[in-house]
Formats: structure tokens, sequence, C-alpha cells
């Protein structure tokens, strides 16, 4: 959930925030850290199923879908560079950790059993992927309005999740005032 906000967040906030901290020769770069955020959101998730691997020592896992997303990576950009320049790369590294969460999803479930709201997960990464597009497409003001559409459907997608977090939070409050 916060992995998700934070990162449409972070999109939203990237090109203001380059273009005041970083020198003009690199003003630019912001468009090539849109994709990159997403990506580490799945590096995240990626890693967490690594730990399935280290746990129940069968390490193998972890590498055999590394390679995986190593393939995914090397085919990417060699396909895209031709067409997207350096843009081709941060979008090569989003897809391979993509490749990689989902091939460690599929290849934990003969390991551990964990339950991930798939259509969440995949709302979400649409909804973040939508927003990269549009920070990527549009200017100005409308750039902006065009996020807050797209930041209700990401709060709609999680409202489950948040209502969990908010309950968890509440009961920790009333455990710590009987104390």
């Amino acid at each position: 959930t916060f992995l998700f906000f934070g990162s449409s967040l972070l999109v939203l906030l990237i090109k203001p925030f380059i273009s005041v901290y970083v020198g003009g020769m690199y003003a630019e770069s912001w468009r090539y850290t849109v994709f990159l955020i997403l990506g580490a959101v799945f590096h995240i998730f990626s890693s967490f199923y690594g730990v399935i691997y280290t746990s129940s020592k069968k390490t193998l896992g972890a590498f055999s879908t590394s390679i995986v997303a190593a393939t995914v990576e090397i085919v990417t950009i060699f396909s895209l560079v031709k067409y997207l320049g350096i843009q081709a790369a941060s979008l090569s590294t989003f897809a391979a950790y993509v490749a990689m969460f989902a091939a460690r999803v599929l290849h934990t479930r003969r390991i551990m059993k964990v339950n991930i709201e798939i259509k969440s997960v995949l709302g979400c990464s649409i909804v973040i992927f939508t927003q990269c597009m549009l920070v990527l497409s549009l200017k100005g003001v409308t750039m902006y309005l065009a996020q807050l559409p797209l930041f209700c459907v990401l709060f709609l997608l999680q409202k489950n999740e948040l209502v969990k977090i908010l309950a968890y939070a509440n009961s920790a409050t009333k455990r710590l005032r009987r104390k």
C-alpha cells in the first residue's frame, strides 16, 4: 500500500525535484527515473519473495528467477534501444523486475503459500504505469490535474488495505493507552 502511494507521489514530484536540485545539464534526467521508480516497487516485492528461498534453503530458485529477469532485461533493452534510446534502459529494468516478481510468485507456491491480492497489485501497477506515461507526455498544470483521478483510483484500489492499517493502528493505540 505505502509502496504504491509513495511511488505515485515520487512520480508526480520527480520533475520539479530534479529541476530544482540538479544542474541544468541534467535537468532532463527526470524522464528516465519514472520507470525506475516503478521498477523499484517490483524489486522490493521480488526481494520479499527472495527471502522465502533463503529461509527454505532453496536458493537455486532465487538464482533461476534472477536469470529470468536478466534475460528479460537484455532482450527488452536490445529490442527497444533503437526506438526509445536511453529510455529503453529504464523501461527494461522495470520489465525485468516485473518478470522476476511474477516468476517468484509462481515458483514459491511450491515452497510456501503467500496470500497476495494480484488484482490489487495489477490494478495499482496499471494506474502508476499510466501516471508515468502522463508525466512523460503532458506538461504544466494539465499534467498535475491528470494525476488527481489516478490518485483517487489508487486510493480506491487500496481502500481495504488502508482500512486494515487504520484498524491495526487504532487497536495498537488503545493497547498503549491501557498501559
